[in-house]
């Protein structure tokens, strides 16, 4: 897999949230708001804050997006680098086992499926 997964792929970047989640989203008027923007980034990946939603959902609520990762060229190599930059700043924050434990489980099993 490696950067065979992305050769030839030009990656769109600009602003991000950099922690897109449900609890840092709110519809008042027919609207989305969305606050807490400590995290946010002007030049990251586009796509990355929708992995980010899907797997910060998974860990709150039990549910996840499934993306159609081999449906776009780059998809699957985008989100295999989401997950270890994910896991390499949950590990650097040192936050809870549970968030550490999903996205190494959930890299390898992206790396098992390549």
């Amino acid at each position: 897999m490696g950067a065979a997964a992305l050769a030839g792929v030009m990656v769109p970047c600009g602003y991000a949230h950099g922690d897109f989640a449900p609890w840092n989203t709110r519809v008042r008027e027919d609207r989305l708001a969305v606050f807490d923007w400590e995290s946010g980034e002007r030049e990251s990946p586009l796509g990355w804050d929708a992995f980010h939603f899907s797997v910060a959902s998974s860990l709150k609520k039990r549910w996840r997006a499934k993306f159609d990762l081999a449906a776009t060229p780059g998809a699957r190599g985008l989100f295999l680098l989401y997950l270890l930059a994910s896991l390499a700043k949950t590990l650097d924050e040192q936050a809870d086992f549970e968030g550490i434990e999903y996205r190494r489980g959930a890299l390898a099993d992206e790396l098992g499926t390549c």
